[in-house]
Order: structure tokens, then C-alpha cells, then sequence
């Protein structure tokens, strides 16, 4: 039997006082001073917001593949 381990965060928006982040599947971007990249949980600051709408979930991993590194 196979156990999946628990994500690190829920699905969701994320704030902080510099940047927004979204994450879906332990996934995250980020948008700060303007632009978008995708990061990993070192570099997470935000507190949950919100939920991801559906349409962001549809998209998620789209934009995400085309998203330079932080």
C-alpha cells in the first residue's frame, strides 16, 4: 500500500507585504515587483488568502510550465 504524504500547502492564494503567491499541488508561483515566476517553498512568505477560482486550477499548470525560475 502506497501513502501519499499530506501537501506542504492548501491549495490556494497567498499574501505577503511583497508578493503574491498561487499555489495548486505543492506548485507554487509567485508575482512580485510585477512580474511572475515559479518558486518553491523556500522562498514562500505569504499567509492564506483565498481559495483558487476554478478557472485558475484549469490553467495552473500551463502558465506554470511557460514560468521562469525565481
Amino acid at each position: 500500500m502506497i501513502v501519499l504524504s499530506d501537501p506542504k500547502f492548501k491549495n490556494g492564494i497567498y499574501k505577503s507585504d511583497n508578493a503574491t503567491y498561487f499555489i495548486y499541488c505543492d506548485k507554487i508561483m509567485m508575482r512580485i515587483n510585477g512580474g511572475m515566476y515559479k518558486t518553491n517553498e523556500n522562498f514562500m512568505q505569504g499567509k492564506w488568502v483565498d481559495d483558487l477560482k476554478p478557472e485558475m486550477v484549469k490553467q495552473f499548470n500551463e502558465v506554470y510550465n511557460k514560468l521562469k525560475s525565481w
